[in-house]
């Protein structure tokens, strides 16, 4: 169960610590193009975090292509839409269903 948190990634050191020519395991054929996909990106400085209920866990997170909110899936079924303008730590007021919560 995660709660989702969100900040700046810091990719270079993620990718150094990869399987990439950095790293001294080789990988082959790779430079860090190869390793971007693959490699794990640790926040290191978050701004936000989403938290769900006690019974609840995020099952799907995306965010909207024209970067107006970020979509939520949670276990219990609710699908939620958060502002970006308050670095998603409230839910999008322009949305009648989720105003009226």
């Amino acid at each position: 169960k995660f709660d989702i948190v969100l900040g700046e990634v810091d990719i270079v050191s993620a990718l150094e610590g990869g399987d990439g020519p950095a790293s001294g395991r080789g990988g082959g054929g790779g430079g860090r193009s190869s390793n971007a996909a693959g490699a794990e990106r640790i926040v290191k400085s978050p701004y936000s975090t989403i938290k769900f209920g006690k019974k609840s866990y995020v099952e799907c997170a995306t965010f909207l292509p024209d970067g107006s909110g970020l979509v939520t899936g949670s276990s219990d079924g609710f699908i939620e839409i958060w502002d970006p303008d308050t670095r998603y730590t409230d839910l999008r007021q322009d949305l009648p269903y989720q105003k009226a919560d």
